[in-house]
């Protein structure tokens, strides 16, 4: 997989943060004007929402993508990436610990856009 932002949040000091922000934020901004269909597979990665959460499947536009991801914990931030099929976000939430290990909530979102066009 390709990373479409510079660096991973949880990589990044304070100054990259910022930077990261912007990167996300430009990403959606170009995505928030594409009306085409997309299907999305939700993965959950840590521990605790995979015995909690099944994977699943939602069709929204791409335009709709940044309202979606608010449903979920992202206090750590996200990442982008690209993996020649899909567009990959992977989303950072609270840390937890569990079996005397700590982790973070991750929520990976595989985007698939369709050719079809959402007509209004």
């Amino acid at each position: 997989m390709i990373l479409l932002n510079t660096k991973s949040i949880l990589d990044c000091n304070e100054e990259e943060t910022e930077i990261h922000f912007k990167e996300i934020e430009n990403l959606f901004e170009k995505l928030s004007t594409n009306n085409h269909l997309c299907i999305i597979k939700v993965d959950h990665l840590d521990p605790i929402q995979k015995i909690d959460k099944c994977s699943r499947l939602v069709q929204i536009t791409m335009s709709e993508l940044e309202d979606f991801i608010q449903e979920f914990d992202i206090k750590n931030g996200a990442d982008v990436y690209n993996d020649n099929k899909h567009i990959v976000i992977k989303l950072y939430g609270q840390t937890y610990c569990y079996k005397e290990k700590d982790y973070i909530i991750t929520t990976q979102l595989y985007v698939r856009q369709t050719p079809l066009r959402k007509e209004f």
